[in-house]
C-alpha cells in the first residue's frame, strides 16, 4: 500500500484490510484519517505498528488477530479513545505494554510465548480472552481489574484459578474454562454468573 494511498479520504470512519499479505505499515499511512474508528487488520504479515498510529485519536476498534507481531507498545498518548483491541494468534508476540484507561475489550488468545506484559491502568476493561498464557502473566493481567464482565480461561493448564475467586468473582457474569485443567469449585462470590462453559 502507498504512503498516502488513504490521504484524501478525510471523512473515512472504517477501514479493513484484512487477508491482504501486508507486512508493513508506512510511518504516514493512516496521516490523514483521523477521523478512522474502526481498522482491520487481521490475517496479515505486519511485524511492527506502533509508528502508524500517531493520528488515529478517533480509533475505537483495532483489530490486529493472526500477524507477525512481535511486541506490542502502546504509549497513553496514542489511541486515547480504544476500547477494542485484538492481539490473538500473534504466536510470535513475546512483549505487550501498554497504559490505556479507555480499554473495554482485550482478546489475548493463542499467543504461546508472552514473557513481559507492563499494564498500569485497565480501570474498564470487562472482557478479557486470553489462554496458552503463564499463571502469572495470567494473574498480572487480572490484578489490573476487578470489574469483570466476562473472563476467558479456555486451553489452559492451572493448577487453580483462585485468584479469579479472589479478585472478580463478584461481577463476573461469564465464564469460559473449555479444555483447561482446573481444580476449581463454585463459591457463593459467583452469584452473579449466567454462563459457564466447562466443555472438555
Amino acid at each position: 500500500i502507498e504512503n498516502n494511498a488513504f490521504f484524501n479520504l478525510t471523512k473515512l470512519k472504517e477501514l479493513y484490510l484484512s487477508d491482504n499479505c501486508l507486512f508493513k505499515l508506512s510511518k504516514n499511512l493512516f496521516s490523514n484519517t483521523q477521523q478512522l474508528e474502526i481498522l482491520n487488520l487481521n490475517n496479515n504479515l505486519i511485524k511492527n505498528v506502533q509508528m502508524s498510529f500517531n493520528n488515529l485519536n478517533m480509533l475505537i476498534f483495532l483489530h490486529l488477530s493472526n500477524n507477525k507481531l512481535e511486541s506490542f507498545n502502546l504509549p497513553a498518548t496514542l489511541l486515547p479513545k480504544l476500547k477494542f483491541l485484538d492481539l490473538s494468534s500473534n504466536i510470535l508476540l513475546k512483549e505487550f505494554k501498554t497504559n490505556k484507561p479507555s480499554l473495554e475489550y482485550l482478546n489475548l488468545k493463542n499467543i504461546h510465548h508472552l514473557d513481559l506484559i507492563e499494564t498500569t491502568n485497565f480501570p474498564n476493561l470487562k472482557y478479557l480472552y486470553i489462554s496458552k498464557l503463564s499463571y502469572k502473566t495470567i494473574e498480572k493481567l487480572l490484578l489490573q481489574r476487578i470489574g469483570y464482565l466476562e473472563l476467558d480461561l479456555s486451553f489452559m493448564n492451572l493448577s487453580n484459578i483462585s485468584f479469579v475467586t479472589r479478585r472478580v468473582s463478584i461481577s463476573l457474569k461469564i465464564l469460559k474454562l473449555r479444555n483447561s485443567l482446573v481444580h476449581f469449585n463454585f463459591s457463593s462470590l459467583f452469584y452473579n454468573l449466567i454462563e459457564v462453559d466447562i466443555t472438555a
